[in-house]
């Protein structure tokens, strides 16, 4: 696409450009927008004149009826067109703000690896105080076998 930048070699420069391009691709889609509803409602006005009206010309108005017919297919068609353009412009700036949001990555790394952190400490933790139950139980066990089925003479 004629769109998308040549890399450039500042960063900063770049996002300046693809950015600046962003709201221009948005301006025009926004603008086409409006100018092909505001000439939708203009067609879509009845002519009040007495003469066309009262002409007793059919095909006049027949060819007058699918012309503006015609025209506002064209112009809805340009909405549509402009609204698709719109969508493309919107996944390709949640393509620009996740590929270019290191900071926010980095800060969601950081933030994951400090929950898996506290999990893991508090499951070392748990295992400890299963470690020592275990260990305090089997010397219960033990010492019970001992004083109950030890041999004596």
């Amino acid at each position: 696409m004629a769109d998308k930048p040549a890399p450039s070699s500042n960063p900063i420069a770049s996002k300046a450009l693809v950015i600046s391009q962003f709201q221009r691709r948005l301006r025009e889609n926004i603008k086409s927008l409006n100018d092909n509803f505001q000439n939708i409602v203009s067609l879509a006005k009845v002519n009040t004149e007495e003469r066309a009206h009262n002409s007793s010309n059919s095909i006049g108005k027949m060819s007058e009826y699918e012309t503006v017919r015609s025209e506002m297919m064209a112009r809805a068609a340009l909405i549509v067109r402009a609204c698709d353009e719109l969508q493309k412009l919107t996944t390709d700036i949640k393509e620009f703000l996740f590929l270019n949001d290191f900071e926010y990555l980095s800060r969601t790394i950081k933030e994951a690896e400090r929950k898996a952190l506290e999990i893991q400490r508090v499951h070392r933790a748990r295992l400890l105080e299963f470690r020592t139950d275990l260990v305090s139980l089997s010397q219960d066990i033990d010492r019970e076998l001992l004083d109950d089925f030890y041999l004596k003479d």
